[in-house]
């Protein structure tokens, strides 16, 4: 992104970065300016924001774009959604046009906003019509009442969000396709993450019904890994994955680790179990084997294949 602001710099243009950026703000923008997003140039392979594309023209429901490799594309908001990393760039040859990027209100911000506006013009209101009464107002009678607001105040907003998400054409339930790959996309965020005294705790219990898979490089698991760890590396095929869990019962949960928090091979084991050999009850030990080094504080013997 500060290479594509240089760039703009170098060419006499204005601009200034976006965040929070989302289908439905990119309307908002008249015709004198251009906003390049970043997104994902494939959201089914990879994980990773590393394209842009310039953003052409809104059109309810769907989106023009400019993408340097093929050229005009037309996509819909809850595909462009899926793709987007949130941020983006506006270019413009006038400074006073960039002034609506300065960044978009937090639903949560707004949310609170209205829920504290409700708490004090109910209590006032209410304060004014006991007192009418001849009661005395006191301060738990104004948080009980506080309270009552919240509850509905929340109930509506939540009835909002699933008419919006019900309604919109960037919603959760007209895009289910979307929401299923921005899941597989973060499939990772979606397991069980052990630390290193929990995996202990599951090689104390000797339980048949966990498996430990170490994702690394053969010559790394080959040099020490976790007792009893069976080695699928990265690196592995189908048929050598296939060989590694012929004693393994598809129904163990399946713990798979690499070397620190860093690395991203566990992650893609994982995905290739579920994807390609049906397991899906999988946990990630994400901080690996130099957490394992750390915890464990003694020396592990070289496994023999």
């Amino acid at each position: 992104m500060l290479e594509l602001q240089a760039a703009a710099e170098s060419l006499g243009l204005y601009s200034e970065g976006l965040k929070g950026l989302k289908p439905d703000h990119l309307g908002k923008w008249d015709n004198d300016v251009g906003i390049i997003l970043h997104i994902a140039a494939d959201p089914e392979t990879s994980t990773t924001y590393n394209h842009y594309v310039l953003f052409l023209d809104d059109e309810g429901a769907d989106v023009l774009l400019f993408d340097p490799f093929e050229g005009v594309v037309r996509y819909s908001k809850g595909q462009l959604l899926a793709q987007m990393s949130g941020f983006g760039l506006i270019v413009s040859k006038e400074r006073g046009l960039l002034s609506f990027s300065q960044g978009f209100a937090s639903p949560a911000v707004i949310f609170a906003v209205m829920i504290f506006s409700l708490f004090f013009v109910s209590r006032r209101f209410a304060h004014a019509r006991i007192e009418d009464m001849g009661h005395n107002f006191d301060r738990w009678m104004g948080f009980a009442l506080g309270g009552a607001v919240f509850i509905v105040s929340v109930g509506a907003m939540g009835m909002a969000s699933l008419l919006w998400h019900s309604i919109s054409p960037a919603g959760f339930f007209r895009n289910s396709d979307v929401i299923a790959t921005i899941r597989e996309r973060n499939f990772s965020h979606f397991l069980p993450e052990y630390s290193a005294s929990e995996v202990a705790e599951l090689l104390r219990q000797d339980n048949r019904f966990v498996v430990i898979v170490d994702a690394r490089f053969s010559f790394d698991y080959e040099a020490g890994s976790l007792p009893g760890a069976i080695s699928i590396p990265v690196d592995a095929s189908n048929a050598q994955i296939e060989s590694a869990l012929r004693d393994v019962d598809r129904s163990a949960e399946v713990v798979v680790f690499c070397q620190s928090s860093g690395c991203p091979f566990a992650e893609r084991i994982a995905k290739r179990l579920k994807n390609d050999f049906g397991m899906n009850n999988l946990a990630l030990f994400s901080g690996g084997w130099l957490e394992w080094l750390s915890h464990s504080k003694q020396h592990v013997e070289p496994n023999t294949l």
